[in-house]
């Protein structure tokens, strides 16, 4: 399982995902910008951010493994929750 691709993938269509007991991935929208005096436009962006405080699983990042690699939800929470204690 590929966990980092994983979690891309959701921050494409979702604003935050969370790794139980670990922390979450936020992402925020900043618009274009336009810079009359010095005709220049900047395009918009997103930036991720790490927020340790968000620890409590919701299920998208357990739900979307188990989708992606056709298993159980029970085993993809196991599977996660295995690599995220690698990580500590």
């Amino acid at each position: 399982m590929d966990l980092g691709k994983y979690i891309v993938e959701l921050l494409q269509s979702h604003e935050c995902v969370v790794l139980p007991g670990l922390g979450g991935f936020i992402t925020r929208h900043e618009g274009a910008t336009i810079h009359p005096g010095q005709n220049l436009c900047t395009p918009p962006t997103r930036t991720v951010l790490f927020n340790d405080q968000l620890v409590n699983n919701d299920g998208l990042l357990a739900h979307y493994i188990a989708d992606k690699e056709q298993i159980d939800y029970d085993v993809a929470l196991q599977s996660l929750m295995f690599q995220i204690n690698e990580l500590l």
